[in-house]
């Protein structure tokens, strides 16, 4: 008789370790479905501000062009005076797209040819004539060759309404 009693006593030990180590079990597996759950949202959140900047990118590449074509034309700043079209900044000061009110209509002019919900902004700064390729820079006349008029376009994208997340510049002669 003293032969079952030790079985059903080791028996109850076992069921009890059993216990522990399932809890273990589920406890490891909780934790990695946690850790599993926080990398998703986190490369859903990279996704989403990769696509966000994409945009601006392109909003601001075509407020670029757009701003070049009209350039062409000749239809866009007949006088440079500022709302978005200003003479050229003189070299010891700090940069004009540093400086300046993205968010103002006085200042740049909106491009919406885009369905971004900011439209994208420029500005156009007209610089110094430079002497045309075959004229003699130290006879201003020589040739008779008119100087080459360029023009620098920066034009700021964004997708949150944020001033300054994506700014290109291009120099432009018409």
């Amino acid at each position: 008789m003293a032969n079952p009693v030790r079985t059903s006593c080791h028996r109850q030990r076992q069921r009890g370790v059993a216990l522990i180590i399932t809890m273990v079990v589920l406890l490891v597996l909780m934790v990695l479905g946690v850790l599993a759950s926080d990398t998703s949202t986190l490369q859903y959140r990279m996704t989403e501000h990769s696509q966000g900047h994409e945009q601006a990118f392109e909003g601001a590449e075509a407020a670029l062009a757009a701003a070049k074509a009209d350039l062409l034309l000749g239809s866009l700043c007949p006088t440079f005076g500022g709302s978005g079209c200003y003479l050229e900044n003189p070299p010891a000061n700090t940069p004009r797209w540093q400086t300046i009110n993205w968010g103002s209509s006085t200042a740049t002019l909106a491009y919406s040819g885009t369905l971004l919900r900011y439209p994208p902004r420029y500005f156009v700064e007209k610089l110094p004539p430079s002497p045309a390729p075959g004229q003699n820079l130290s006879r201003p006349g020589y040739g008779n060759v008119p100087p080459v008029q360029f023009f620098q376009v920066t034009a700021e994208g964004t997708d949150d309404g944020a001033p300054g997340q994506v700014i290109l510049q291009s120099d432009f002669r018409p």
